[in-house]
């Protein structure tokens, strides 16, 4: 299931293959379109939205990348059917924030990199790493500008990739995620903060400022399973996560509300001692 970027727009998969758009404006009266689209023969295993909303790229099974015009959901009108992207199953498509780059990644290990700035006539530019089926592709994201694509694989590995040359991408890192990987990766919309939902049960944040050497900088905890799905807000204010566990978590990424929150909470501010207890050499100050 993927939502446009406007909002109005669901595109939802069977695990049969057929892809129903739905008209969710009014989402408490979500209106389903008369056609089915053809996901994949097999499982449709990832659907992406371009920036614009007016393509939908799909993957699954059967090894193919389908790109339909959704401009008008109603009318659906498939685009193009592109084969040879993969030698196995494609579990995730991403556009870039410009929507002329698609990223195919799969299970035999490796990423395509599609130009789809005419999307009835993608080109293939080229592969990250290699079709050796030792780890699958699992997903993908680029960051605001479009210059940096995070890629999420099964053997617990985290790769970072310089894409200013799209023909020629340069690997800046690769690094463990942990005792679980990543299922989902997104980039906050403004900063180098890049979400990771986890399968050792965590939400990972990791700092990308410096692309070269990704480090997490928190730990979100509290889901019961394996995490699927992760989201920011559209100001980056929030995050969102969900799973196994059937719950949607929310945390506040903004440091004033979590400051807050925390003074709500403690319902007083901390004394000199407790100050010092906890703070060491800071000086004192009122932090509530």
């Amino acid at each position: 299931m993927t939502f446009s970027p406007d909002g109005h727009t669901m595109a939802a998969a069977s695990r049969e293959g057929p892809i129903q758009l739905w008209n969710v404006t009014d989402p408490r009266r979500p209106t389903p379109s008369i056609r089915l689209l053809a996901g994949a023969r097999g499982h449709v295993n990832a659907m992406a939205f371009s920036p614009d909303g007016e393509v939908l790229a799909v993957g699954g099974d059967d090894m193919i990348v389908r790109l339909w015009s959704v401009a008008e959901p109603s009318d659906p009108r498939l685009l193009v059917s592109v084969p040879r992207t993969s030698a196995s199953y494609i579990q995730t498509v991403a556009f870039s924030p410009k929507g002329d780059t698609l990223v195919v990644g799969s299970d035999d290990g490796s990423a395509a990199l599609l130009n789809v700035a005419n999307p009835a006539r993608p080109v293939l530019m080229g592969w990250l790493g290699q079709r050796n089926f030792t780890s699958s592709v699992l997903t993908a994201a680029f960051n605001h500008n479009g210059r940096i694509l995070a890629v999420g694989r099964d053997n617990s590995t985290l790769e970072v990739w310089d894409l200013a040359e799209p023909k020629h991408p340069k690997r800046l890192a690769r690094v463990r995620t942990g005792p679980g990987h990543s299922t989902h990766l997104v980039f906050h919309p403004i900063d180098g903060t890049l979400a990771s939902a986890n399968t050792d049960h965590t939400v990972s944040l990791w700092d990308l400022r410096r692309p070269g050497d990704p480090r997490i900088s928190t730990t979100l905890t509290g889901p019961a399973d394996d995490v699927f799905a992760v989201a920011f807000s559209r100001d980056g204010k929030s995050i969102a996560a969900g799973g196994h566990d059937r719950k949607v978590r929310i945390w506040s990424t903004d440091a004033s509300q979590a400051a807050a929150a925390i003074c709500t909470t403690a319902g007083r501010p901390l004394t000199e001692e407790e100050w010092h207890t906890y703070a060491h050499d800071l000086p004192y100050r009122q932090a509530c």
